[in-house]
């Protein structure tokens, strides 16, 4: 269990970390900062040629995934674990966060950004046993 957890998790910082720090630099781009690049070059086009996002982006996206993971997570697990699936068995869970880790993991290497909480919703549907 705590290694499925664990690769959900990873999951989900790969996926949902990667479309706040887009969010982030388009934003920065767009006002002039010159602080979210690597490059010593400023403007989209030297982003564009190095693909490099400045660690204090990329750092601070995955503290305010955490906070936010941290403050507010345990009610959607909650709600999706009790009250929209009240019949899951400890090993539907187990099921359903590995299926929601390789999906995830999948969407990831494959640069397509899907919802974290879509990929679990799904997979936790798929593993509860019918009435």
């Amino acid at each position: 269990m705590i290694g499925s957890a664990g690769l959900y998790s990873l999951g989900h910082g790969t996926n949902d970390a990667q479309k706040t720090m887009g969010i982030i630099v388009v934003l920065l781009a767009a006002l002039g900062h010159q602080g979210w690049a690597k490059a010593s070059h400023s403007g989209l086009q030297s982003l564009i040629a190095k693909r490099e996002i400045a660690w204090w982006v990329i750092l601070s996206c995955h503290a305010a995934m955490a906070l936010g993971t941290m403050a507010g997570g345990w009610r959607i697990v909650k709600t999706i674990g009790s009250r929209i699936t009240p019949h899951l068995r400890p090993i539907g869970g187990f099921s359903a966060e590995m299926a929601a880790a390789v999906t995830l993991g999948l969407a990831t290497i494959a640069k397509v950004p899907i919802p974290t909480t879509h990929a679990i919703g799904g997979a936790v549907s798929g593993s509860v046993p019918p009435e």
